[in-house]
């Protein structure tokens, strides 16, 4: 199914995958994680690996991609932004367009959000379409997680 660096493996499984909907292996997503894996930290990963001696072809050619979408190279303030990210958005409470109930963000909408919403020129809109999964909340509740991610990454890069 994915094969990941950093000798991760996923394999497939008989349950059907579905990330508009939530759906995912047991082994991908586990119902209390808050980890949440960003852009930045992927860099900082892959940046060790290579100093390492440890790179190949397609971890060089993922850290050029990275080193055009990452907020910061820094590696404290990396890791400052991951953890306020996952912290902020894991314990965020939206509530739910059908019925008000009021629910936390998976840990696939929280990596999603954090690693999609580059700049304050990001929209409610924009997120929804590229995280389907987030039309369960009115935009209003959206714009709430959205803010989170835009003031830490100003926070981490002094601006955007």
């Amino acid at each position: 199914f994915h094969h990941f660096t950093f000798d991760i493996m996923y394999t497939a499984t008989d349950e059907a995958e579905n990330a508009n909907e939530l759906q995912f292996g047991k082994e991908l997503f586990k119902e209390d994680d808050n980890y949440c894996l960003t852009n930045d930290a992927l860099y900082q990963l892959i940046l060790a690996k290579q100093q390492a001696g440890s790179a190949t072809e397609t971890l060089d050619n993922t850290l050029s991609f990275l080193e055009r979408v990452v907020t910061t190279k820094s590696k404290p303030e990396c890791a400052a932004l991951n953890i306020e990210l996952a912290e902020k958005l894991s314990e965020l409470r939206l509530e739910r367009r059908m019925d008000s109930k009021l629910l936390k963000l998976h840990p696939y909408e929280v990596a999603s959000m954090a690693n999609l919403i580059k700049d304050e020129e990001s929209t409610v809109d924009e997120i929804v379409s590229l995280i389907p999964s987030l039309s369960r909340f009115p935009d209003d509740q959206v714009e709430v997680a959205l803010n989170i991610v835009i003031e830490a990454k100003q926070r981490v890069s002094g601006g955007f």
